[in-house]
C-alpha cells in the first residue's frame, strides 16, 4: 500500500469519527442528515432535548423539533408523520405544525401566533393513529378560535413554506404517563423522520412519502 492510500484512509476514517462526535471535548459535534430529498430539515433548529419548551421542567417533555421547508416548486398536503429516535417510537404524540406567519415552538404553545395541527397519539404499542387536524387563531380577546383542517386530515404547505415536526414524551410518572423514552444531554442520536403528503403531479393528485435521518447531539 502506498502512502497516499494510508492518508486517504486516515482522512476518511477520521471524518466518519468526527462526524460520530469522537473528538468531541466540551461542546457538540454539529447535527448531519442522510436523505431528504423535497422536505428538508433547516439544521440549525433541530434538536433532541430533555425540555421542548422553555415553560417546561427538565424532564416534563423530552423529544425532538426541527422546523422543515417544502422545497417541492407547488403546494403540498401533509397527511402523515412517523419519527424515530435510535430506532424507537416516540410513546406519546407526534406533531406537524404549520405557520402560515411564521413563528415558534414556544409560540404555538402559548397561542400567540396563527398555526395548523396535525396530530397524532400513540396506542401504546408503539403505533400512531389520527388524532385531529386543527387550525387555530389567536384573539381579538378574550378567546381564539379553532376550526377544522381543510382537508381534514391534512394540512397544506406552499412552496418555500415552513413546517415544525415535534415528537414529544411527556415524562411524568405521577400523573399516571409511561417513561417511556429518556434524553441524555451530551449522548448522539439519530432521528429518523418520515412525512407522507400529497402533491399535484400533471393534473392527478399523486400520494409520496419523503424520509431521511438526522445524526445530532442532545
Amino acid at each position: 500500500m502506498s502512502y497516499g492510500w494510508a492518508i486517504l484512509i486516515v482522512i476518511v476514517v477520521g471524518g466518519a469519527m468526527w462526524q460520530l462526535g469522537v473528538f468531541n471535548r466540551g461542546g457538540s459535534a454539529p447535527p448531519t442528515t442522510s436523505g431528504f430529498e423535497t422536505i428538508k430539515p433547516f439544521i440549525p433548529t433541530v434538536r433532541v432535548t430533555d425540555k421542548l419548551y422553555s415553560n417546561a421542567g427538565p424532564g416534563q417533555w423530552d423529544g425532538f423539533s426541527g422546523h422543515f421547508t417544502n422545497g417541492a416548486s407547488s403546494e403540498i398536503a401533509i397527511t402523515g408523520v412517523d419519527v424515530r429516535i435510535n430506532g424507537m417510537n416516540q410513546c406519546s404524540r407526534l406533531h406537524v405544525y404549520y405557520l402560515p406567519g411564521g413563528g415558534s415552538l414556544d409560540e404555538i404553545i402559548s397561542m400567540t401566533v396563527p398555526f395548523s395541527d396535525l396530530f397524532y397519539q400513540d396506542d401504546g404499542m408503539g403505533n400512531y393513529f389520527f388524532n385531529n387536524c386543527l387550525v387555530y387563531r389567536p384573539p381579538p380577546p378574550p378567546f381564539g378560535t379553532w376550526s377544522g383542517c381543510n382537508p381534514p386530515r391534512s394540512i397544506r404547505i406552499p412552496p418555500g413554506g415552513s413546517l415544525i415536526v415535534t415528537a414529544e414524551t411527556p415524562l411524568m410518572d405521577a400523573g399516571g404517563y409511561p417513561v417511556c423514552y429518556k434524553i441524555i444531554s451530551g449522548e448522539r442520536y439519530e432521528v429518523a423522520v418520515e412525512l407522507t403528503y400529497d402533491i399535484e403531479l400533471g393534473g392527478a393528485t399523486t400520494t409520496k412519502h419523503e424520509s431521511g435521518k438526522i445524526y445530532l447531539t442532545a
